[in-house]
């Protein structure tokens, strides 16, 4: 239930990341298009990698709090959102 709803936010946060960067660069409607799209792909799927990643690369000790790990998951999940977006963004800002 909670990665449920973790991934609708930050597909949310990408999406507003997307509208954003439509409306502060003036796009036609294509360009909402395309810059919603890259956002949300580029957000979920960066989004979804980034806590693995995290995981196996720090191992903590058996005595660490599990909420503790939690958090981590939780942060590294919405910090690959907000970067996986920008990146996105970035490239497809490129090839205009």
């Amino acid at each position: 239930m909670m990665t449920i709803t973790l991934l609708l936010a930050g597909a949310a946060l990408a999406a507003a990341m997307g509208l954003y960067d439509a409306y502060a660069n003036k796009r036609g409607v294509f360009g909402w298009i395309v810059s919603i799209a890259a956002s949300v792909v580029g957000g979920v799927t960066v989004g979804m990698m980034l806590p693995m990643l995290a995981m196996t690369a720090w191992n903590p000790p058996k005595s660490t709090d599990p909420t503790l790990i939690m958090v981590v998951g939780l942060a590294s999940v919405l910090v690959g959102v907000i970067a996986g977006s920008s990146i996105a963004l970035w490239i497809v800002n490129r090839f205009r």
